[in-house]
């Protein structure tokens, strides 16, 4: 199985051990960083990742497009840096529905979000809306189709694009 995994980098960033749980758990992934150019603590993981995009002016959709348009695999994983991935394993990825937008359930390492993860949990199980773009997993067919992430937003990227998969 082989995924391209995007992870977007703000100019703030500077927690990386996401990189190493992914390259420890996950065989045949590619990593791919699009950062912020204004990050210089990013720039020293150039050479432990598999693609690594600076860019200007960066929003979190534009990084997530840049990571997309540069992605060598077919299915899309696009990861938050404060993402928990201790809970997911090889197997949760058979069971990943080509046709949609895919999600694993949130827990992040940072215990003030906590009941950010509960909330968006429920409301990924239980109304199929998996609203914060902490984890999504498509094909990268289904995303050019919808148009990616609409780069012209400050915020809620997230929400849009899974609005546009639901029209």
């Amino acid at each position: 199985m082989s995924i391209s995994v995007i992870i977007p980098v703000g100019h703030k960033d500077h927690d990386f051990k996401l990189i190493d749980q992914i390259k420890d758990k996950f065989d045949n992934f590619e990593i791919i960083l699009a950062a912020s150019y204004q990050n210089n603590e990013v720039k020293k993981l150039e050479e432990k990742v598999d693609k690594f995009i600076s860019i200007h002016n960066s929003t979190r959709a534009k990084a997530l497009n840049s990571g997309a348009e540069v992605a060598k695999y077919d299915r899309l994983w696009f990861l938050h840096l404060d993402s928990n991935i201790s809970l997911i394993d090889k197997i949760d990825f058979e069971k990943i529905d080509d046709e949609k937008i895919n999600t694993f359930l949130l827990k992040f390492d940072d215990e003030k979000l906590k009941y950010n993860s509960i909330g968006a949990n429920l409301r990924t199980k239980y109304l199929k809306l998996p609203f914060g773009d902490q984890s999504f997993i498509v094909e990268k067919k289904l995303f050019n189709f919808l148009g990616g992430f609409t780069e012209g937003l400050d915020k809620g990227e997230d929400h849009e694009f899974i609005w546009k998969s639901k029209t």
